[in-house]
């Protein structure tokens, strides 16, 4: 859970990126959950669609079933 509250903190979910350090930011754009932000406030805003927060998302998820169906076994 504290994972997860710092993660929110530095992707942009809570506050903006505009009132945080630079180091916050850069330490925030490593997060999946940026992309996430990215992907939702881009198109609200009139952006477009975000292609580059899709792919990064796709491959986050394409990493982690690969993982999943690697490392999972039923015992």
């Amino acid at each position: 859970m504290i994972l997860f509250i710092v993660m929110m903190m530095l992707s942009g979910s809570g506050p903006p990126p505009e009132v945080m350090s630079d180091v916050m930011v850069k330490t925030g754009q490593v997060m999946p959950l940026y992309y996430v932000t990215r992907l939702i406030q881009d198109p609200w805003l009139g952006f477009g669609w975000n292609w580059d927060a899709f792919m990064v998302l796709a491959g986050v998820t394409l990493a982690a079933s690969l993982a999943s169906l690697r490392l999972f076994r039923w015992e």
